[in-house]
This record gives structure tokens, sequence and C-alpha cells, in this order.
């Protein structure tokens, strides 16, 4: 079988070589920093290379699509110094719903970076706190809706972010079922500085399983457990389009709950 591969030297940054890696191998892959952490996307391979790293006179990256996974891996490290994670994706079963297919990439290893896990990670729980019950910490808003009160109004969740890579984000979206809100209580919009401002105080406990979120996990790991909330509000059960608009979106920790 002929070999494949592709010219790549320490100056191709992270960006380029996992996208010429899924266009030559129809593979997924993501390289790891030092810390077994994603690398972020405009880095180049060289930055990333630990100082004790003798690099091979002249790169041999040429594959076959027979090769192990950790014989890729081995030789990827042998070429850069670095660890590369490799993807595989589940076949989905026919009662698999659309929002539960975002849920079916899994990891080549049980933890990104091989395993060695960094003391952030939040892995082994599924309930988690958000607490943004103090006015000094919260969302400034908006309201734009001249029909409404935001006080007459139901809040909910509707998506979280959290910082992938300085430049990206990943995402859990409510509507398609990434996380479940077991509660959201104390909620009060305190009047802002300005006219029809509003600090979005409460606390509210979801569920959710990070396994199924590789990306969002990774995330975490970047920005030491740093998330993004915005909420939404309902009438009667139907959710309001456009009734605000954001001022401030302030992050806080993701925690644990104990």
């Amino acid at each position: 079988m002929a070999k494949k591969g592709f010219e790549a030297s320490g100056r191709m940054s992270v960006e380029k070589f996992e996208q010429l890696f899924r266009a030559e191998f129809d593979v997924y892959c993501d390289i790891l920093d030092e810390k077994g952490k994603i690398a972020k996307q405009n880095a180049t391979l060289a930055s990333l290379r630990p100082k004790d790293f003798k690099a091979p006179g002249k790169v041999d990256f040429s594959l076959r699509a027979n090769m192990q996974v950790a014989n890729v891996q081995k030789k990827f490290k042998e070429n850069f110094g670095l660890e590369i994670q490799i993807y595989k994706l589940s076949k989905p079963d026919e009662k698999d719903t659309l929002a539960s297919l975002r849920k079916s990439v899994l990891l080549s290893d049980d933890a990104v970076g091989g395993g060695g896990g960094d003391e952030n990670e939040l892995v082994e729980g599924k309930n988690y706190i958000i607490d943004y019950n103090k006015a000094a910490y919260a969302d400034t808003i908006l309201w734009t809706d001249e029909e409404n009160s935001i006080t007459d109004l139901e809040p909910f969740i509707d998506f979280i972010r959290c910082d992938y890579d300085g430049e990206d984000y990943a995402f859990l979206y409510s509507d398609e079922d990434d996380f479940s809100v077991l509660d959201l209580v104390d909620f009060a919009a305190l009047t802002g500085d300005d006219e029809d401002t509003y600090l979005l105080c409460y606390v509210a406990r979801i569920q959710v399983d990070l396994e199924n979120h590789p990306k969002f996990r990774a995330a975490l790991s970047y920005s030491e457990n740093q998330i993004e909330v915005v909420l939404c509000f309902k009438k009667d059960g139907e959710k309001l389009e456009d009734c605000y608009e954001p001022h401030s979106n302030i992050p806080t920790e993701l925690q644990k709950e104990d």
C-alpha cells in the first residue's frame, strides 16, 4: 500500500496541520501541548515543543492507512516532540436523536492528553453550580421589550459558552439537550446605573455529562473552569426573541456540586 502523508515543519500552525491531517486521512485529531491540553490553533508546532526535545534532521510523517493509532502517535512525537489525540466517530443507532449525535465523538484515550488529568478538570461529577448571586459579578443587559416587563417573565438558561483557545468558544445548548437545569433560584433583575439596564442575579444547578462534550471539557481546562451563561426569558411557556441586548457578560466558575 502506498504511503500517505504531507509536508510538515515546525513553522506549520496547529490549525493547518489538523486540517491537512483531516483532508489526507479523513480522521479528526487535536495536537496537545506539554500540559496535555488542546493546543491553540494559531500556535506553531515549533513553539509547542518541549525545550529538551531534539528535532530530527528531516521530518518524516509518511503514514499507512493500516497503521495503529499508537504507532501514529509515536511517530508524531518522534518528529515533533508533541502528543496527538486522534478521534474515532461512532456509528449512530437508528433510535438516536439528532441532538444526541453531537455527543457521539469518542476520545481514543480516557482523557484529553492520554490520561494525565489536570487538577482543574471537571470530569467525575455531573451536577454543577453556577453562582451569579452577587451584583458585582452579574451580567448587565439593556431591556428592549416595550410590551413585557422583565419581572413578569420566566428566566431560563439558553446556552453556556467557554473560551476554547482565546479565539473560539465551546458551547452547551439547552435546546439541544446538552445539559439540564435542576433549578434556577434567587433570581433578581436589579436596576442598573443606566436607563432600562438590569443586573441578572441568580444561582443555578445544572446537570451535564462532560464526557459527552470533549470540546467543552477541553475549553474548561483552557479557561480554568470559567464560563459565560446567557439567559433568555419565557412568557406563558414560550421563548421571547430579542427582548434585550447584552451589555456585559461576566465569566463565573463552573463549580462541582458537593
